[in-house]
């Protein structure tokens, strides 16, 4: 999770996204000159109410304006009240790992995880007390941790394969056994591939001799 307050600028143009990237930052990306916000994680109540389905009377240029202000006064809050509930129960969280409530062998991979793999773990886990929706945030863990990562999901099986595309060092396999055990539904089964493609007839880039293994 990104919030709006860590990459703050008063100088910043924000708007509300028009289409999600991810559902669980808050800051969505730059276009035309503004700032993508996402409101759903912690302030689709307010917009919601501000802007019904027949807000097409606004126009367009009014509708950023008040978006912009708005989302600038409720950045502003975040800093008024210094950690927001949510870097809290992050906080929380973290203490939890630390006294082994996760296991030892989570402690020692979140350990040696960078201060921002360790902001995403902690994000998504907060996320994951909130929702049932378990493999979606499998999947966004992984893509966060390893962006390249590609999922091919069999639904009447209910098995992930997974192509990353990064060598098997014990670090990276340490990294996806914690993802595995934290973010995997139980009912879900996994097969990793490191480095090299498995072969898909019909998909010529994966067909390569030498660059790819038989699944």
């Amino acid at each position: 999770m990104e919030y709006l307050w860590q990459q703050y600028d008063k100088n910043n143009k924000y708007v509300i996204a028009q289409n999600l990237l991810s559902p669980y930052s808050e800051v969505q990306g730059m276009v035309d000159g503004y700032i993508e916000v996402n409101p759903l994680f912690r302030f689709e109540k307010i917009f919601r109410s501000l802007f019904s389905n027949n807000d097409s009377i606004l126009d367009i240029n009014l509708k950023k304006e008040i978006e912009n202000i708005l989302i600038h006064y409720l950045t502003d809050l975040d800093f008024y009240y210094g950690m927001h509930k949510f870097v809290l129960e992050e906080e929380q969280i973290e203490k939890e790992i630390e006294k082994v409530f996760y296991g030892e062998k989570i402690k020692n991979i979140y350990t040696n995880l960078s201060k921002k793999e360790q902001m995403i773990i902690l994000s998504l886990l907060n996320y994951k007390n909130k929702i049932d929706n378990k493999k979606s945030l499998f999947c966004e863990a992984v893509r966060k941790i390893f962006p390249k990562a590609i999922f091919y999901f069999y639904k009447e099986k209910r098995k992930f394969l997974l192509y990353i595309a990064e060598n098997d060092t014990e670090e990276n396999i340490d990294k996806m056994l914690l993802i595995e055990d934290l973010f995997l539904d139980n009912i879900c089964s996994l097969e990793v591939f490191w480095n090299k493609h498995f072969g898909i007839i019909g998909e010529n880039n994966t067909m390569n001799i030498d660059k790819m293994i038989i699944y």
